[in-house]
């Protein structure tokens, strides 16, 4: 079955062959769907959060055939490249002020609202979580998606984890 990936960096290019020095085809834009032939070892390329991968697609975006740095694209899994999840994802927006990295308990580092943002983004799926009471407080300020009627803070990772490996894995469509 062919899968449909989408390009999640700024701009990405299409070589000839799975390696950053061999000749660019073309480039393409955030969002550009692709589809994904293969997925092979190849040269490595530097990731922007640090280290490195060497995963690369064959893919046939645009009526061309070559080879995207397969870090920088998200696989739907589905042929004509929707997804339930990533319509989810940007409908929540990880760049929104309640998701961004900043200093939360005061000792220097920045830190983010992961826990808020799998949640919300669960939300938008249709699949509850089990979320503490009212007492573990909310959102300061109006919610970009529910505005003043938030949900409360949902439980920590691990209480979140437990969650889902208890859940039925088939009833969680993507």
């Amino acid at each position: 079955m062919v899968r449909t990936g989408q390009i999640t960096a700024s701009t990405l290019n299409l070589r000839t062959s799975p390696n950053t020095s061999s000749t660019i085809l073309s480039a393409f834009p955030t969002g550009t769907l692709a589809e994904i032939l293969d997925t092979v070892t190849g040269g490595s390329f530097s990731l922007p959060a640090g280290g490195t991968s060497n995963q690369w697609h064959k893919v046939k975006v645009a009526g061309q055939e070559g080879f995207l740095a397969a870090a920088f694209i998200i696989d739907t899994g589905n042929p004509d490249g929707t997804s339930k999840v990533l319509d989810a994802i940007f409908k929540v927006n990880a760049g929104h002020i309640y998701y961004r990295a900043k200093d939360i308990t005061g000792d220097g580092r920045a830190e983010t609202f992961c826990n808020w943002f799998a949640a919300d983004v669960l939300d938008q799926l249709g699949i509850g979580l089990p979320r503490l009471d009212a007492s573990a407080g909310s959102y300061v300020e109006p919610h970009p998606i529910y505005g003043n009627n938030t949900p409360f803070k949902p439980f920590s990772a691990e209480v979140l984890f437990t969650f889902f490996k208890n859940q039925n894995a088939s009833s969680l469509e993507k």
